[in-house]
């Protein structure tokens, strides 16, 4: 059996973060991008299922991350102002489902997706480092109940390490030599793991 579905959600426009006026672009606005999913499952069989996602997110019509980065030309905050430097993002995932009993059930997922920013733009993701590219994932169900059930989950995100050069000792080597330097590398990376639990009870 084959299943398809398809979502959309409009870039949502937020209100103005007054503690970031003066970092993030357009007077501390930080908006929601928009997003397109494309799903589909296909169930050779009653219990096995398999899933494939492809999500598009696109930063670059948002000012606070997709803006170009700083570059000493505009002002942080200012209209039009500097970002984050993120590119619109391209996301595969691939999942499967088992229901081993007709209490339990357990599945897994990959995700892949493209990098956030360049690695030229390290330096000015410090306060933002998502350098995440996989995602996995595994879970299990289990029904004590015609209404209710117990879920749990693990998810892993292996580091990435991008590297650019630093701003910091890019300003310092200008301000020495008197004219534009670029000096010195930062790197940034992030790993993340997280368990999960949940009841649900329907009434």
């Amino acid at each position: 059996m084959l299943a398809f579905g398809a979502a959309y959600s409009p870039r949502i426009r937020m209100g103005r973060l007054k503690e970031y006026e003066g970092l993030l672009a357009d007077q501390g606005r930080l908006d929601i991008p928009e997003n397109m999913l494309l799903g589909l499952q296909w169930s050779p069989t009653q219990d096995l299922s398999f899933l494939f996602d492809y999500q598009r997110i696109n930063y670059s019509g948002t000012s606070g991350l997709g803006n170009p980065s700083f570059d000493g030309t505009a002002l942080r905050g200012s209209s039009g102002g500097p970002g984050n430097g993120w590119k619109d993002m391209n996301v595969f995932k691939v999942g499967v489902r088992y229901q081993v009993t007709p209490a339990l059930n357990i599945s897994g997922g990959v995700s892949f997706n493209s990098a956030a920013y360049a690695d030229e733009d390290t330096a000015n993701n410090v306060t933002a480092p998502a350098t995440f590219r996989r995602h996995y994932t595994l879970g299990l169900g289990y029904a004590t109940g015609p209404n209710s059930k117990w879920s749990v989950f693990y998810s892993l995100s292996p580091g990435q390490t991008t590297t650019g050069s630093s701003a910091l000792a890019s300003a310092v080597a200008t301000q020495l030599s008197g004219s534009p330097t670029v000096a010195g590398q930062e790197s940034l990376v992030t790993r993340q793991q997280s368990i999960g639990v949940q009841y649900s009870q329907r009434f």
